[in-house]
C-alpha cells in the first residue's frame, strides 16, 4: 500500500510541475520557443532543435528530459510550431506533443509584437518492471494515463531587446485513464483553466554588438512563477566571438551554477551545459548534463522579423549610392561648308581709262567649332587601395555596400541562390567597405548601359556605377 501511495503521488506531482519542467532546461537562450510558444518562426526561416538534459547524473533513475522543437515563418506575420518532449522519472515517463500558432505584427521599424499560442496532450507510461506489486488497481490508476496541455505567450522586440511573457499551463492537471477518459463526476468547464496571475514565466533579454559588429555580449534574465513551487530566478550572461564561439554562466535560484559553450555557423549550432553543484534547498552533489543542437535551414522569409542565438550577425540594409542625374545629350553640329565662289566675268570688257580691277579674294569656308562630348563618369569613383582583397582596377556595377564582409559573403549567399552566379565581392580601402557587385567591365560606357538594364530588376533598382583606377 505504501508503494501504491508514493507512485500515486509521484503520478499527480509529474502532471502539477510537467509544463513548469518541459521550459526547465540551462540552455533556455538557445531554443526560447521552448519557453514561449510567441517565438515560434522567429528566426524568420525553418528552424529545428534538439536539447537532451540528464539531470544529477550520479544518481540512478535521476530525471532525463528530451526536448524536439521545430518551428518555422509561414508568411511574414504567421509562425507555426510543433513541441515534443519526453521526461523520464525514475518507473514514469511522460510524453507530450504541442502545436503552436503564432502571429507578429510590426509596430515600428526594428520592432515588432509577436503573439503564439499552442495545445495538445501529454500521457503518462510505468516501467512495470521495475516495481513489485501485485495489487491490479496499481496498474488501473497508474498506466497510460492521458492530460491536456496548452499554454500561450506574448513577447516584444526592439531592436535588441525582448522582453516575453507566457503562460506555461492554461488547462488545470486533470488526468484521466485510458478505460474510460472522463474528467471526473464533478468536472466543469472552468475547472479546465488555471489562474493565468498564479502560473507565469517572465523573460528579458537585450543584444549589445561591439568590435565593429564582430562579437555579441547578451544577458538574460528569467522569473517563474507557479502556485506549487517556489517563485523562480535565473540569469545568464553570453559571449558570442566572430559569431562562430560562444560561452557564458547560467544562475539558477536554489539549484545552482552552469558554465555552457558551445560552436556555431549562421545554420548550425552546438552547446553543452555543465551545473557544477547545487545550492539552496537542493543541495545535490551531483553534476548535471545538456546538450543542444540546433539547425536553420531554407532562406529567410522576405520582410519576416528575425531574432536568432545561431545566426547572431546584425542584419545591415545596403548602403545605396543617389541616383545620379543623366547628363544632357550632346547634340554635335554639323560642319557649315561655305561653296566655293566662282568670279563672274563678262565676254566683252568695255575700255576704260584708269580703271584698276582688283582681283577678287577668295575667303576660307567658315567652319564652326562644337567642343566633344566629356567622357563617361561612373556613379563613384575611388583609388585602389592595397586590401589583400580589393577590388581590382576596372569598371563595377555594384549593388549593395556592407560594413562587414560576413553580410557581404551572405548577400552574395543570396543572390547564389537565386540564380545570379555573376555575383562577387570585394574590399575598397578608400571606403573602408565591402562591395557587393553584379559586373565588370573597362568600358564605362558599357558598365553604364549594363546598370541601366540591370536596374529593371527588383533586387537591383537601386544598382549604381563604380570605376576604380590606379
Amino acid at each position: 500500500m505504501r508503494i501504491f501511495s508514493l507512485a500515486i503521488i509521484l503520478v499527480v506531482t509529474s502532471v502539477t510541475c510537467f509544463a513548469q519542467e518541459t521550459a526547465n532546461f540551462s540552455q533556455f537562450f538557445v531554443n526560447p520557443y521552448a519557453i514561449n510558444p510567441s517565438f515560434a518562426g522567429v528566426e524568420g526561416k525553418t528552424g529545428l532543435y534538439l536539447t537532451y538534459r540528464h539531470q544529477w547524473a550520479d544518481f540512478d533513475g535521476a530525471p532525463r528530459i528530451g526536448n524536439l522543437s521545430f518551428h518555422t515563418a509561414a508568411t511574414k506575420n504567421l509562425s507555426l510550431g510543433l513541441n515534443f518532449n519526453n521526461d523520464r522519472r525514475s518507473v514514469l515517463n511522460t510524453s507530450s506533443a504541442l502545436l503552436s500558432l503564432g502571429y507578429n505584427i510590426k509596430i515600428a521599424k526594428n520592432s515588432f509584437i509577436r503573439f503564439g499560442i499552442s495545445g495538445g496532450g501529454a500521457t503518462n507510461m510505468v516501467d512495470i518492471n521495475s516495481i513489485r506489486v501485485d495489487d491490479p488497481a496499481f496498474f488501473n490508476a497508474l498506466d497510460n494515463n492521458a492530460f491536456l496541455l496548452g499554454n500561450a505567450g506574448l513577447s516584444l522586440h526592439v531592436g535588441g531587446f525582448h522582453l516575453g511573457v507566457a503562460i506555461p499551463q492554461l488547462f488545470e492537471p486533470q488526468w484521466v485513464s485510458d478505460l474510460e477518459f472522463s474528467f471526473g463526476e464533478n468536472f466543469t468547464a472552468s475547472d479546465l483553466f488555471v489562474n493565468a496571475k498564479r502560473r507565469y514565466i517572465l523573460s528579458v533579454s537585450n543584444r549589445f554588438y561591439f568590435g565593429d559588429d564582430k562579437h555579441v555580449f547578451e544577458p538574460y534574465f528569467l522569473y517563474r512563477v507557479h502556485e506549487f513551487l517556489p517563485p523562480q530566478m535565473e540569469a545568464a550572461a553570453i559571449v558570442h566571438l566572430n559569431h562562430t564561439l560562444w560561452f557564458g554562466g547560467t544562475y539558477k535560484q536554489d539549484f545552482g551554477i552552469s558554465g555552457t559553450a558551445g560552436i556555431k555557423t549562421d545554420k548550425l549550432g552546438v552547446g553543452y551545459s555543465y551545473t557544477f553543484k547545487n545550492l539552496g534547498v537542493n543541495k545535490i552533489v551531483s553534476p548535471t548534463h545538456e546538450v543542444t543542437v540546433s539547425l536553420l535551414f531554407g532562406n529567410k522569409k522576405e520582410k519576416a522579423q528575425k531574432y536568432s542565438f545561431v545566426s547572431t550577425v546584425r542584419e545591415i540594409e545596403p548602403i545605396v549610392v543617389p541616383k545620379e542625374k543623366e547628363p544632357d545629350t550632346v547634340v554635335v553640329q554639323e560642319p557649315v561648308v561655305v561653296e566655293e565662289i566662282t568670279p563672274f566675268i563678262p565676254e566683252e570688257i568695255p575700255e576704260i581709262d584708269s580703271v584698276v580691277v582688283e582681283p577678287i579674294v577668295e575667303k576660307e569656308p567658315v567652319v564652326e567649332v562644337v567642343p566633344e562630348p566629356e567622357p563617361v563618369k561612373a556613379d563613384v569613383t575611388v583609388k585602389k587601395g592595397g586590401h589583400e582583397k580589393e577590388i581590382p582596377v576596372g569598371n563595377y556595377v555594384v549593388v549593395g555596400v556592407f560594413s562587414t564582409e560576413q553580410n557581404a559573403q551572405n548577400f552574395v549567399d543570396g543572390l547564389y541562390k537565386k540564380g545570379y552566379q555573376e555575383a562577387q565581392l570585394g574590399y575598397i580601402t578608400e571606403r573602408g567597405f565591402w562591395y557587393v557587385y553584379v559586373h565588370k567591365t573597362d568600358d564605362p560606357s558599357f558598365s553604364r548601359n549594363v546598370r541601366n538594364k540591370v536596374r529593371g530588376i527588383k533586387e537591383f533598382k537601386d544598382a549604381w556605377t563604380l570605376e576604380v583606377h590606379d
